[in-house]
């Protein structure tokens, strides 16, 4: 957080120019510029495993039907659920 208030002071009060501060501090313009232009200095709040919603790769392929696939049948053959 000090590199960060240490950039807006070179831009904001000493008027130095972003090429410049990232010359000083050994880091890239890009950089530089990102901190310039941030206004929201919260760290956002981590989210946690649970929070996470994962989709199966292979649920749009799941049979929802009255048929189902065999896979032990020797001919694997779809057969109807009665």
């Amino acid at each position: 957080m000090d590199k960060i208030k240490d950039i807006r002071f070179h831009y904001f009060m000493k008027r130095e120019k972003i090429g410049q501060i990232a010359e000083e501090m050994h880091l890239d313009w890009r950089t530089v510029r990102k901190y310039v232009d941030m206004e929201d200095f919260n760290e956002p709040v981590p989210r946690s495993a649970s929070d996470k919603q994962f989709c199966q790769k292979l649920d749009p392929f799941k049979c929802t039907g009255p048929y189902y696939l065999d896979l032990n049948d020797q001919y694997a053959t779809a057969h109807s659920i009665s």
